[in-house]
């Protein structure tokens, strides 16, 4: 596999750099822009301390009667949640039911128990009407126990107080506006006498955080680039430890099969060796046969008594063997164990002391 080049992320990264560098250059230039400018606001902050002060008492009002104000609509909207609540209980009621109240509800069954105790009637009728006042007075359970869950009828005059209390938290608040654009006035004023130039600080800021967020920005980019890199690195790698894997059980492979090679040519060589060997102790048997054959030469064959003694005149024993005298051959072969004399070292003297 082929290595990923890093030349080409360090130029990128090294870029990338180097618009941080410009960014914090600028940034520095633009605090220091800004600094100046808070350090001479220093002397006319004294001329306008009094309405800025003002000001904040102001606001710090305003904020209060907003709170009162959200307060008011809370309870508003609750009261209308409840209101919502009851006439949906009161639909519920209507199709259950025929009154939704239960004053309507006592005013029928009295009706009801008045015609039936001052006219006459059937038995009939008579039953008819006690179960008429007994449905209606089920019906007054039912109603009693829905309009306390709804929570009761919302009273008018509640809502029209909450409302009259929101219009007056409205009113204070539009002239508590009203007090905060004449502090404002003046505050521009007061800066117009002084000679300040329009304010330039929240540019200066909004430059400032547009810069950090370039920052922010090629500092997240360095880090992509990075991260994609070491992907591809951790790939190249993964394939390089597999391919390097390959390699050295291929080479492991290789050196088995030279060590078994080298074996079974040790095993021909050792075979090739035991056949050149010849017999067991072969050397020392020639050696031997070498030995019997040489001492063989310094014996003869045996002579009679009568032979022996007028051949050599030399007495012998029974047993003895006359040895011959050494010939012309029997000097060579003596050569070989007695050696030959060497030169003397005092014959060139001799002839020195002649000259």
């Amino acid at each position: 596999p082929e290595k990923p080049d890093r030349s080409q992320l360090d130029a990128q990264i090294n870029t990338l750099r180097e618009q941080i560098s410009k960014c914090h250059d600028k940034m520095g230039a633009l605090k220091t822009k800004i600094d100046g400018i808070k350090e001479g606001r220093k002397g006319q902050g004294s001329a306008t301390a009094a309405p800025r002060n003002k000001l904040i008492e102001l606001r710090t009002e305003l904020k209060g009667l907003y709170d009162e104000q959200n307060g008011i609509r809370t309870k508003l909207k609750a009261l209308d949640a409840q209101r919502d609540a009851v006439r949906a209980q009161q639909k519920a009621i209507r199709e259950k039911c025929q009154y939704v109240k239960v004053e309507d509800i006592d005013r029928a069954i009295d009706e009801l128990e008045n015609k039936m105790s001052h006219s006459s009637m059937s038995l009939n009728d008579e039953k008819k009407l006690v179960a008429q006042i007994s449905d209606l007075r089920k019906s007054k359970t039912l109603v009693k126990e829905l309009v306390e869950s709804s929570g009761g009828a919302v009273d008018p005059a509640a809502r029209e107080t909450l409302q009259a209390q929101l219009k007056g938290v409205s009113e204070k608040i539009r002239a508590l506006k009203d007090q905060e654009q004449e502090q404002r006035k003046i505050i521009d004023a007061i800066k117009a006498e002084l000679g300040e130039t329009k304010d330039e600080v929240p540019d200066l800021i909004k430059e400032k955080s547009n810069q950090w967020e370039i920052v922010k920005q090629c500092k997240e980019t360095i880090g992509k680039l990075r991260d994609d890199f070491k992907k591809v690195e951790d790939e190249y790698w993964t394939k390089e430890r597999a391919w390097r894997a390959k390699q050295k059980e291929e080479r492991q492979k290789k050196w088995e099969a030279s060590q078994e090679e080298r074996k079974q040519r040790d095993i021909e060589r050792k075979m090739r060796q035991l056949d050149e060997a010849g017999e067991p102790f072969d050397r020392e048997v020639t050696t031997c046969e070498q030995l019997v054959s040489y001492l063989k030469t310094f014996t003869r064959a045996e002579a009679g008594p009568a032979q022996a003694a007028t051949g050599s005149g030399v007495k012998t024993v029974d047993g003895m063997v006359v040895m011959n005298k050494k010939g012309g051959n029997d000097a060579e072969m003596d050569s070989w164990f007695t050696g030959t004399g060497g030169k003397k070292k005092g014959g060139k003297k001799k002839n020195k002391s002649e000259k």
